[in-house]
């Protein structure tokens, strides 16, 4: 019997590490400096692929018990999660930042370690339980629509980027700088949570802190809305500053709430620091000492297409690593059917002559993204683009029968269609649909449609793909209940998909996280959700 089952462990033991090197190989390098976890900072990892080099679950599909559920009410807008690296005893913890606090987790159990409140404004639970209890009634939609829009946003949080040093220290931004949170007692996984430093934006340094991410050698870098890139030291003593280029054109008249920056940023490995303003696509450079943007030292600026006025909906993502191989920083731009968008990242080749009627030579493709809709007039997402090697996968973030007083009203108050969508798009009276996934072809330099899915709607969440399986997933909606989806990344069938309940697990722009033991992690509109499926 050894031997008749020896040669078939040997072969799965082949095959899965063929498929880690696979995946570390076609995936952006670990960075040391974040702590040593499948999962340190948000969009995955420093250059924002929305890519995990791990497996995560094949289903099947099945409505998920109410073991395979936990659920902490948290606070509002709870909307990512990051996994520590192992303590001195083994153990690991789950970190986040919402609207009233920050929280530690047990990595194991899912139990609350500690809390610390970051915001003076204290939260009605009954008030958001009878807000749940409303969604999931049987009351007319546009009572539900009148309910959610009065629900109100709590201050505090700055925005979802967020990561875990590799102190296991928690790094967050506020609006106005940033935060390093860490245990009380250093090193105590089950000790309270205190300020370790804090930094403050000086008056010279103009907007709220947008993005974030943490260079190669241990910089936080931040961005804010009105474009000035701030480099801390991992001490806090030693802060750089550069403003970006055409921060101070005259922006859009169509757009006047729009701001400058609007999303993250990804770096490389070399110092590349990706942003994507509201007109262009710069790379600054951070050498070691100082930040740049003088094109002899490998900076740049390029405009891409942006009809709207309103700049990409996606914080860029680094696709192709190696060398000799393409290598790429990706957004989807701001046209009123957004396009996938590729600039060559580093030395623009030699041969390549540009696309005529782009508005740059620096741009590698430029490829319409409608969801199978050749009819579509406005397509848009809200995500960063998830890289699968050399293929885009993008989601539709738009939501169908859009009452027209609620797009009235969105043209004063911007925030008003940002809540209609995040509490009424898991509702089939609204949900979009449409998954699209493009590769680019290095023989031909083109890119190319892969799959469409029509299938599945991703109400708001951040979708990612686990390279070891080749499994795209996200938080998706189906007949009034929201769910986790699974999708094969190669073909784009639905494999499989877990009904998860009602208003309660709405991911509401969160980004799902997947753990080691392949368990599910997302935030909601009140709190944090855990499944793991039997």
């Amino acid at each position: 019997m050894k031997v008749k089952y020896q040669l078939p462990i040997v072969f799965f033991v082949f095959v899965f590490m063929v498929r880690i090197v696979y995946a570390q190989e076609n995936n952006s390098p670990a960075n040391e400096f974040l702590s040593k976890s499948v999962w340190p900072i948000g969009h995955t990892n420093t250059g924002q692929t929305n890519a995990t080099n791990i497996s995560g679950p094949t289903g099947p599909t099945k409505r998920l018990t109410a073991e395979e559920i936990q659920y902490q009410d948290m606070g509002q807008f709870q909307l990512g999660q990051v996994i520590s690296g192992k303590y001195t005893d083994g153990k690991r913890a789950i970190w986040c930042n919402g609207s009233s606090f920050v929280a530690k987790l047990d990595y194991d159990n899912y139990n609350i370690i500690s809390l610390l409140r970051i915001t003076d404004a204290v939260e009605n639970t009954g008030y958001h339980e009878d807000l749940i209890a409303y969604m999931d009634s049987d009351a007319k939609m546009n009572d539900k629509i009148k309910k959610a829009l009065k629900s109100g946003f709590i201050g505090g949080m700055s925005s979802v980027y967020m990561m875990m040093n590799h102190e296991n220290n928690f790094v967050a931004a506020i609006p106005r700088g940033v935060r390093v949170y860490g245990d009380v007692i250093k090193g105590n996984i089950s000790s309270g949570i205190k300020i370790v430093y804090e930094y403050q934006l000086p008056e010279t340094i103009q907007g709220q802190v947008c993005g974030m991410n943490m260079t190669y050698d241990g910089r936080i870098i931040v961005v804010t809305d009105e474009g000035f890139v701030i480099s801390i030291s991992e001490d806090f003593k030693d802060i750089k500053s550069i403003e970006m280029k055409h921060r101070n054109d005259k922006m859009s008249k169509k757009n006047k709430t729009v701001k400058f920056v609007r999303n993250s940023i990804a770096i490389d490995k070399n110092g590349g620091i990706y942003v994507a303003s509201v007109n262009h696509m710069h790379k600054i450079i951070w050498d070691g000492s100082d930040l740049t943007n003088d094109e002899s030292k490998g900076a740049w600026t390029s405009a891409y297409p942006n009809k709207l006025g309103l700049g990409s909906g996606s914080t860029p993502a680094l696709m192709g690593f190696g060398e000799g191989n393409d290598q790429f920083v990706v957004i989807t731009d701001g046209d009123n059917v957004m396009n996938m968008t590729l600039f060559w990242r580093n030395e623009i080749p030699n041969d390549w002559s540009g696309i005529e009627g782009l508005p740059s030579i620096r741009i590698a493709a430029s490829y319409p993204v409608n969801f199978g809709n050749e009819d579509a007039k406005y397509i848009q997402q809200e995500q960063g683009v998830t890289i699968d090697n050399y293929g885009c996968i993008v989601v539709n973030n738009v939501s169908v029968n859009v009452p027209g007083k609620i797009k009235l009203i969105s043209k004063a108050k911007p925030k008003a269609m940002w809540a209609f969508m995040g509490y009424m798009n898991g509702f089939e009276q609204f949900a979009p649909h449409g998954i699209e996934k493009l590769i680019w072809d290095s023989k031909t330099r083109k890119m190319t449609v892969a799959w469409i899915n029509q299938e599945v709607s991703d109400p708001t969440c951040v979708p990612f793909v686990a390279l070891g399986n080749n499994m795209f997933y996200t938080i998706g909606s189906r007949a009034n209940e929201f769910t986790f989806e699974g999708i094969n990344s190669e073909t784009g069938e639905s494999v499989f998909h877990y009904i998860i309940g009602g208003a309660r697990y709405n991911g509401f722009y969160s980004a799902p996280t997947l753990d080691d033991e392949g368990r599910i992690l997302y935030g909601g509109t009140w709190g944090l959700v855990r499944l793991t499926p039997k």
